[in-house]
């Protein structure tokens, strides 16, 4: 399960939790954002990974169209389930 946590402009934070009922989040060791980075990137999205606070940036074009969301959408979905799958 992950969680959207507000960012500052069109950038939005997104942090997955180890477990989702005490909000507990990965290691650091386990270097989750940049497993998550890494996925995403080959499926066509880029997001930065935030080691420090065991989170990934997803910051969006200003210009963006319906198109867009729904791949980055698509591309986050994927993303997410080959590192938890």
């Amino acid at each position: 399960m992950s969680s959207w946590l507000t960012g500052p402009g069109t950038t939005r934070i997104l942090a997955r939790f180890a477990d989702q009922t005490s909000k507990t989040l990965f290691e650091t060791t386990d270097k989750i954002p940049a497993k998550i980075s890494e996925a995403h990137y080959k499926a066509g999205l880029i997001i930065r990974p935030l080691p420090t606070v065991r989170a990934m940036a997803l910051s969006p074009p200003l210009i963006i169209t319906g198109d867009d969301v729904d791949k980055t959408l698509d591309c986050l979905e994927t993303g997410l389930k080959s590192v938890f799958a």
